[in-house]
């Protein structure tokens, strides 16, 4: 990605935080480890020279320095028709930051959750930014990914308990499966959800007494992300519920 060459616009207005603000600039100095000069035009240059730096300079401002949404939005833009692997994204606290581009139909249905501002969302938000941001943060992706389904579970396997976790609504649907069904209806289609459920709750070392513990790879998070997306939008459109 030519970020600053094919869009000098988006990057002058963002990279000018850093012109009119010593703090700003020498705080990102101290986390990149590399010395940021003061003027406009040798910091562009040192960024189209390194695009790793660039990366982390944008996500930086993005997230620190109360960014306008337009030029959020330009920066978005900029990106897309860069056909950059990255994207801008917000946390579960609503921050904006660089996440890895991920495939469409997932994305437009992270999209849909994130408008019904629940806990669910909240939650889904943070493993999806933990999980694909510019600082993985592996652990914290996948336990948020567990706490996004449960709130999404909850009201549609235990509904009267509050406090269940992941493995009680797992035990619930194994104990009866015919209790629940799908848009499909097809028979195997509870199995399926909750191998989905297994996964996402048993799929990397949640538990420090495990004898066998499964090494947490980037692969193993995101695949675990992407299952609770599936899931959470799967129980809150009601294409999982109960017989009625």
């Amino acid at each position: 990605m030519n970020f600053v060459d094919e869009r000098m616009g988006e990057a002058t207005n963002v990279l000018g935080y850093f012109v009119v603000n010593d703090q700003h600039r020498e705080k990102l100095s101290r986390i990149v480890d590399v010395p940021l000069p003061s003027g406009l035009r040798d910091l562009l240059g040192l960024l189209e020279a390194n695009p790793d730096l660039l990366l982390d300079t944008v996500d930086y401002i993005v997230y620190y320095c109360s960014v306008p949404p337009p030029i959020v939005a330009g920066l978005s833009l900029a990106f897309e028709e860069a056909r950059s692997a990255f994207t801008i994204g917000f946390d579960g606290e609503g921050h904006c930051g660089l996440q890895e581009r991920q495939p469409a139909e997932l994305t437009q249905l992270m999209n849909e959750i994130l408008s019904g501002r629940d806990e669910a969302a909240r939650q889904l938000a943070a493993a999806w930014s933990s999980a694909f941001g510019r600082t993985p943060d592996l652990k914290a992706a996948c336990d948020a990914a567990v706490v996004a389904v449960e709130e999404a579970a909850k009201p549609v396997v235990i509904p009267n308990d509050q406090r269940a976790t992941l493995g009680l609504i797992i035990k619930a649907l194994e104990a009866k499966p015919e209790k629940w069904t799908t848009v499909t209806g097809a028979d195997r289609d509870i199995e399926i959800v909750i191998g989905m459920l297994r996964l996402v709750w048993t799929g990397f070392t949640r538990h420090g007494g495990d004898p066998t513990p499964i090494p947490l790879s980037a692969e193993l998070a995101q695949m675990i992300v992407h299952t609770a997306v599936l899931l959470v939008h799967w129980f809150h459109s009601g294409s999982i519920r109960r017989v009625t």
